[in-house]
């Protein structure tokens, strides 16, 4: 239920503004997703997010990882020593029982046995820095399935690599520009080439 996720992706942008939480958000779409569905930030700290219908389901997500689940466990292992999965996050959504309002609730992208929480402001507190988001998402993109070559432009051919957002702090008086190919999967891995290999027989000598 494709709605329901852009159900929870819109409560979750009006509850950030409304709480003044950030002052940028970056939605993602087409290969440039391959990272998450959105990059968010407040005076030039960022945070990764992916959104989802509710996290009590996340096959979707497993899905995008080789061997499913597994694949997903060990990336996790891994990206969980690294400081900068502090600000990646899985935000879903929960209806309460016996009340008609849908709870947003999120948690940290890899550390799949913490409990969620429905204090948005708080968990959001550790952002990362430009650079240490342009390293943490080549790695993050290495453990996930490569996309497929449409053909065109823009598809792995780096047509997006001219394209940025300018991201704007009052506060601090800064401004940093975000080239979109920050955000994109890698391209698909070579395939070896079968070796042809051809015989010619001369007959009996």
């Amino acid at each position: 239920m494709k709605w329901w996720e852009k159900t929870v992706e819109y409560s979750f942008v009006l509850m950030a503004v409304q709480q003044q939480i950030f002052n940028l958000f970056l939605p993602l779409d087409g290969d440039v997703e391959s990272i998450g569905d959105a990059v968010v930030g407040k005076d030039s700290e960022f945070y990764i997010i992916e959104f989802k219908k509710s996290l009590s389901d996340l096959s979707s997500e497993y899905s995008k990882y080789d061997q499913g689940k597994k694949g997903y466990l060990s990336a996790a292992e891994i990206m969980q020593k690294d400081s900068a999965s502090k600000a990646h996050f899985i935000v879903g959504g929960k209806v309460i029982e016996g009340q008609r309002y849908l709870s947003i609730e999120a948690r940290r992208y890899y550390e799949e046995n913490e409990i969620p929480t429905s204090d948005i402001k708080q968990i959001f507190n550790e952002g990362i820095t430009l650079e240490k988001l342009k390293e943490y998402t080549k790695k993050v993109t290495e453990f996930k399935k490569s996309g497929e070559d449409d053909g065109e432009q823009g598809s792995s051919s780096g047509g997006f690599s001219h394209q940025s957002v300018l991201a704007v702090s009052k506060s601090k008086k800064t401004a940093s520009l975000i080239p979109l190919y920050y955000f994109k999967a890698p391209a698909p891995k070579p395939q070896p080439k079968n070796t042809v290999r051809s015989s010619i027989s001369y007959g009996p000598r």
